[in-house]
């Protein structure tokens, strides 16, 4: 998949994506993409995997490349990022999740930042479209 290809797919998906959850997660772009199966995720967030790139099916420069694709569109869609805090599922104790094998700040921050739609309809959108609407 060429560079135009990648561009065109992420875009689609980063629309579906903010359409249904009202925020983009990398994580969640990695599985719908097919870079990040269920099973790898679940076994990343239980702590089974040593980091979450250690189990994408695609090379680090790809990964890169959807990463600042994903940065991208949150800038030209006025989206707010929001960091968030990966710890381990299930009953052991918790720790915090790592995203790549070096672990530096600014690679892990990158993967752990949400964007989140900061649009909210008027809470009195229905009234206005019922007052302006006649009824016969």
């Amino acid at each position: 998949m060429n560079d135009t290809e990648l561009k065109k797919i992420m875009k689609k998906t980063l629309g579906q994506l903010l359409y249904q959850k009202k925020y983009i997660a990398p994580v969640d772009l990695l599985m719908a993409l097919g870079y990040l199966s269920e099973r790898d995720h679940e076994n990343w967030r239980m702590g089974r995997v040593d980091f979450m790139e250690q189990v994408c099916s695609t090379n680090l420069k790809r990964l890169s490349r959807i990463m600042k694709l994903l940065r991208i569109y949150a800038k030209e869609h006025n989206l707010s990022p929001s960091l968030t805090a990966y710890m381990t599922w299930g009953d052991q104790k918790k720790r915090k999740l790592k995203f790549s094998k070096t672990g530096k700040y600014f690679i892990e921050q990158a993967y752990a930042t949400h964007y989140i739609s900061i649009y909210k309809p008027p809470k009195k959108l229905k009234e206005i479209t019922e007052d302006t609407v006649e009824v016969k």
